[in-house]
């Protein structure tokens, strides 16, 4: 560029150029890709990323959680919860199984937003309204712990999720649950985290009570994991019931 400033928008073409914004379009000075608040502009001034979001999540959330204790909880499947469990803790719902309309963006236990975005990027086979184990679970509200997403086909399906706009540098525990009612078969789930590292593990959901999967990951340099739910081969389907994240 000849200029310093093309477009005259008051951002540099250098920085326009390095983070893929419009020389030529001085109306990108007010947009906020990352939907954190604060205007590309802002994001120039400031020295930071219009791309990455720059909430500070623990002081946003405005929450406080004992070590080990989740700050977000998901319910997955088409039984939507809407009550408070035993401890007062929100829950959000997850019950979209494709990819189209399936974004969702949690809340923390309180019910605020935390900003962090969870999507469907690889379809699941179908969303349950029961099927899951109802009694002597580790959650007390059935609509938790009865439905699920499923994934089919003997591990030749896998249902793909991401999650978005984590912090970077923040090491998170997902708590992953699947249940499913016996019905003469098995149904061992694995359950793979790719953010900046990787962690994997498996779970039987046939007769499943109380039993979870925790994996830790770091987020990638853009802020994501990604969670990739399938059936071990021979077995006929994998399930996600539920998700604490810590």
């Amino acid at each position: 560029p000849g200029k310093a400033d093309s477009d005259e928008d008051g951002i540099p073409d250098g920085y326009e150029v390095a983070n893929g914004l419009d020389l030529l379009n001085p109306s990108d000075a007010g947009l906020d890709p990352d939907s954190d608040g604060v205007s590309t502009l802002d994001e120039y001034l400031a020295g930071t990323n219009p791309f990455y979001s720059n909430i500070d999540y623990w002081d946003s959330i405005n929450i406080s959680v004992q070590a080990g204790e989740p700050f977000a909880l998901i319910d997955f499947g088409a039984a939507l919860t809407e009550s408070l469990d035993e401890y007062g803790r929100a829950w959000n719902n997850f019950s979209v199984p494709g990819i189209s309309n399936s974004s969702i963006t949690l809340s923390n236990i309180l019910g605020v937003s935390t900003g962090i975005t969870v999507q469907t990027i690889s379809a699941f086979s179908g969303a349950s309204t029961g099927n899951g184990i109802t009694s002597g679970s580790r959650y007390s509200l059935n609509s938790v712990k009865s439905d699920y997403l499923w994934v089919g086909a003997n591990g030749s399906e896998t249902g793909k999720l991401v999650i978005s706009n984590l912090p970077l540098g923040e090491t998170f525990t997902f708590s992953l649950f699947g249940s499913r009612n016996d019905v003469g078969d098995s149904r061992l789930t694995r359950y793979t985290l790719i953010g900046e590292n990787s962690d994997s593990g498996t779970l039987q959901a046939i007769g499943n009570q109380d039993y979870v999967v925790n994996l830790t990951v770091q987020p990638d340099a853009l802020g994501q994991v990604e969670l990739q739910v399938f059936a071990e081969n021979p077995d006929i389907r994998g399930h996600l019931n539920a998700i604490e994240v810590v």
